[in-house]
């Protein structure tokens, strides 16, 4: 039961990182982009330091840590490949789900440098429109 929870966790925790992307480039809602942007730079920092240490995802560790010690078998197979076998039926290799992943990575860091970069960048100031001669915002 509580390896079930831990996955679903991480299923949540990745659902929000890949479906949240598109707030890094379409910043209707200001606020739910800063805050999606911090929440992908600590998931992607967070997800590349585990790899680096545990050579997986802490979740996937701690999802199997805790199916040893409960009487739910223990699966040494990525989260990932479990997660899409139960849902699509089917085994992706390792390396696509690395090469997704990267993609992935390299996308969250493209659009975070994107929407800080929009965010500093300054404003233009227009004159009242009573002292314009050509329209502001048409600049």
């Amino acid at each position: 039961m509580a390896a079930t929870l831990v996955d679903l966790v991480h299923a949540i925790v990745m659902a929000v990182w890949v479906l949240g992307l598109p707030l890094l480039f379409y910043r209707r809602w200001p606020g739910a982009t800063r805050l999606y942007g911090i929440y992908a730079v600590v998931f992607v920092v967070g997800t590349r330091v585990s790899h680096w240490v545990l050579d997986e995802c802490v979740l996937t560790t701690l999802a199997r840590h805790v199916s040893v010690l409960g009487t739910a078998a223990s699966s040494d197979e990525w989260f990932t490949v479990r997660f899409v076998q139960l849902v699509f039926g089917m085994t992706p290799p390792h390396r696509l789900i690395a090469w997704v992943s990267e993609g992935l990575v390299l996308a969250t860091a493209l659009g975070v440098l994107w929407t800080v970069r929009r965010e500093s960048a300054p404003r233009k100031a227009c004159a009242p429109p009573s002292m314009q001669r050509v329209d502001c915002a048409g600049e």
